[in-house]
């Protein structure tokens, strides 16, 4: 039952949980014709991959999208949630793709569902291997190869309204869904989160604020404190090291818009970026957790490009892959931790609706 909660981000009757600097772009996908010896093509990634599990409220479920996943049976909730605007009114995307049946345990299916998370047909997980980075001797010959698969699993998103800013970070938020599972983990004795959890929270400002948080999750908390590999060397120092200014200075941004208006594309763009050199960023560390928190309010043109990008947000398609860019040769080929997609999002009607209130108020 422990390894049943990993990565659980739900759907419907059908609740899916899904899957420097001169840098170039790194958004064209993997050619198999043009690999190196010892590269991993595409189609065997994908082969490769490990199939997520499929949430639905009833045992007999047999929708196409079902096929060959595992189905975790959690009766009630399409009751539940369906006035909060939690389950899609259409099929989730296809990219949402997850294979045996059991029965969740009601405090694993709380960390999914409570708080209500954004809907799930507004975002999936994208596949790292359409994007490229920097490759083992990138240093000298600046060639990026194909991401190997992502380190870290998508487990959920969140988007909440705010009246201020909270920069102590939804980790901490006594009811918010991390603080939640823990309390029930300590509770119950059952493991509901992954060895380590790294969230990224983007704090966008405008008429309101609203905090858009992405869950990330790894199963062996090994892979990313190890000396023995590139990843390693890299995530060490990042996840648990002191140095806020080292995060700072790795933590990049892969932005791609998939679909959309092509003003927004070109002021997005699609070359990797150190979030930090322009723009404040807040880490909370914790042994469980770490949650990078980046103000986007703190510099204007990175205002600019968000207030021009939510107002086309409902035509939108926008993939952004999160990684840490390998300085030294001990610390290449890159590897993306985590990437997510987020499709036609609805500031106006359906998304950003829950109000999350500051963490002193219970």
């Amino acid at each position: 039952m422990e390894t049943a909660l990993k990565h659980l981000p739900l759907v419907p009757d059908v609740i899916l949980s899904s899957d420097g600097s001169a840098d170039t772009d790194d958004t064209e996908p993997a050619k198999e014709s043009s690999l190196r010896l010892g590269e991993t093509s595409l189609s065997a990634t994908r082969a490769n991959r490990k199939m997520s599990s499929a949430v639905v409220t009833r045992s007999n479920s047999n929708r196409d999208l079902l096929e060959k996943r595992p189905k975790i049976v959690v009766p009630g909730l399409e009751r539940e949630h369906s006035k909060v605007g939690f389950f899609p009114k259409r099929n989730p995307p296809a990219a949402m793709r997850r294979s045996s049946t059991v029965t969740l345990d009601p405090a694993i299916s709380d960390f999914v569902v409570h708080p209500p998370p954004l809907r799930l047909d507004a975002w999936s997980e994208t596949p790292a291997a359409k994007f490229k980075v920097r490759g083992t001797k990138y240093l000298q010959d600046r060639i990026k190869v194909p991401s190997e698969a992502s380190a870290f699993h998508l487990l959920c998103v969140d988007l909440v309204k705010v009246n201020q800013p909270i920069f102590t970070g939804l980790c901490s938020h006594p009811n918010e869904r991390i603080q939640r599972a823990l309390a029930k983990e300590r509770e119950t004795g059952l493991r509901i989160l992954p060895d380590f959890v790294f969230a990224v929270n983007l704090c966008v400002p405008g008429k309101s604020y609203y905090h858009w948080v992405a869950y990330f999750g790894v199963d062996d908390i090994q892979m990313i404190k190890t000396q023995e590999t590139p990843l390693g060397r890299v995530a060490n120092p990042f996840f648990f090291g002191p140095s806020d200014e080292f995060r700072s200075k790795v933590f990049k941004l892969i932005p791609r818009i998939v679909e959309g208006n092509f003003v927004v594309k070109k002021a997005v763009g699609s070359k990797p970026s150190i979030l930090g050199r322009k723009l404040k960023q807040y880490y909370i560390q914790n042994e469980r957790f770490m949650e990078l928190i980046v103000d986007i309010g703190s510099d204007c043109m990175a205002q600019r490009i968000v207030k021009l990008a939510l107002g086309y947000a409902k035509t939108l398609e926008v993939d952004m892959m999160f990684l840490l860019e390998g300085v030294h040769p001990s610390m290449l080929p890159e590897r993306i931790l985590g990437g997510v997609r987020m499709i036609n999002i609805d500031f106006k009607e359906k998304d950003g609706q829950r109000v999350c209130p500051p963490p002193h108020k219970t």
